[in-house]
């Protein structure tokens, strides 16, 4: 016995009607005819359960409750009340003292910087050809008259106040209690044997650790002292050197001259390059790049001063 199906037909909405199926089946060699059965029955709406049905009404008293005197005594009379009834929601607040910032004071040295890949920044003579190129360029004076412009409107702001403005006018200094004093920093020794007085020291102009020193003894006596030496002797006393105070042991450039040097200056423009004057009148320029110890030009010995 094998159930086909179950079907639900919409009928009427007080009768309900179900079909069932039936199907018979037999294994046997030759196929039995089909027989379906099927059965219909209805049932009333009403069968299932009253309706609701909803609508308005008055007020229904539940229980009575009447008055009595028996918990009088429990009774507290209070002569006023008060009470607050707002309707803004109500906010929690709380503080909370969050982890202190800690600010340090730093500061930074620069010193070197806006130089080229290919200016070695060690190398005083490297920095100084540098600035010399860039001051030759055509276009340096009026980068600089515009700067200038740029600058004489910062220094109209700042007279603009009193930044010099002396607060403590009234109140002097006293000095008295600290004498000037002096101390020895670097002593140079001079190669030669011979005791040289030295005649002109100069400082460089572009390098605060050079120094040029020469050496002449303005003496006649002296002088024929000098002459009398041998050629070799003469050129040794006659040399000037060229210091570096950080290396105080050995000279930074040799100047041998013809004659001993009576005065030495500096080109401003140039620093490589200096000027000396020779006791015996010659005037001698030397490079320090191109002629090694020798000077690069000097005047003829029948034009030359007559005075040392």
């Amino acid at each position: 016995l094998k159930v086909i199906c179950v079907t639900l037909k919409k009928l009427p909405s007080h009768f309900v009607q179900v079909l069932i199926g039936v199907h018979l089946a037999c294994n046997s060699r030759a196929p039995p005819p089909q027989m379906d059965i099927a059965y219909e029955f209805s049932r009333k709406r009403k069968e299932f359960g009253k309706h609701p049905h909803f609508s308005d009404s008055g007020p229904i008293e539940v229980v009575n409750i009447a008055a009595t005197t028996e918990f009088d005594e429990q009774w507290e009379v209070r002569p006023s009340t008060t009470v607050q009834i707002d309707c803004i929601p109500s906010f929690a607040e709380h503080e909370i003292n969050t982890e202190r910032y800690i600010a340090v004071d730093t500061g930074m040295q620069h010193k070197e910087g806006g130089w080229p890949k290919e200016i070695n920044t060690e190398e005083f003579e490297d920095k100084k050809r540098y600035l010399r190129k860039i001051e030759m360029d055509d276009s340096f004076n009026g980068i600089v008259l515009s700067l200038t412009k740029k600058v004489e409107s910062r220094v109209r702001q700042n007279n603009a106040i009193n930044m010099f403005e002396e607060y403590f006018a009234d109140q002097t200094d006293d000095h008295s209690a600290e004498p000037p004093s002096a101390k020895t920093i670097t002593i140079f020794r001079d190669p030669n044997k011979a005791s040289r007085p030295v005649s002109r020291v100069c400082w460089h102009p572009d390098s605060p650790y050079r120094v040029a020193s020469v050496h002449c003894d303005l003496s006649f006596a002296s002088m024929n002292d000098y002459t009398s030496t041998s050629s070799s002797a003469i050129g040794d006393v006659y040399d000037s050197y060229i210091w570096d105070i950080t290396n105080p042991n050995r000279p930074y450039y040799s100047i041998k001259p013809v004659s001993p040097i009576c005065s030495i200056a500096f080109n401003k423009k140039n620093s490589d390059s200096f000027v000396c004057g020779c006791y015996n009148g010659i005037v001698a320029v030397w490079d320090v790049r191109k002629s090694g110890d020798k000077c690069v030009e000097s005047t003829v010995i029948e034009k030359t001063h007559s005075d040392p």
